[in-house]
């Protein structure tokens, strides 16, 4: 279940946690389907490309009207190979990623 932080920059901007949902400060929310998944690298986790759930996806802001969520270049962020040590253990396994929001142009 992702739990992370998307930063542009250096700068923390956009929460990011199941659903998968995407949420930015003011509100602004956006909700993904997956669309397709290609393993680009197997010790990493796939890329995806989402398309956003139009009723999940609410706000006026940076997620107005979005189409698709696409995350492309993954290192790390597969489940460990071993069993926890007790049921209900949590593992938190670090990752990168570029993530893109698409929406249609207004031309």
């Amino acid at each position: 279940m992702p739990d992370a932080t998307l930063f542009v920059g250096n700068s923390p901007l956009i929460d990011h946690f199941a659903g998968p949902t995407w949420e930015s400060p003011s509100g602004s929310r956006v909700v993904g389907a997956l669309v397709n998944a290609v393993i680009m690298d197997t010790n990493a986790i796939p890329w995806l490309l989402l398309s956003a759930v139009p009723d999940r996806t609410q706000g006026p802001g940076i997620f107005a009207d979005t189409t698709f969520i696409q995350r492309v270049n993954t290192t790390g962020g597969k489940a460990p190979f071993e069993n926890g040590t007790f049921v209900g253990q949590v593992a938190k396994v670090p990752y990168t990623a570029d993530y893109f929001f698409y929406r249609k142009s207004n031309d």
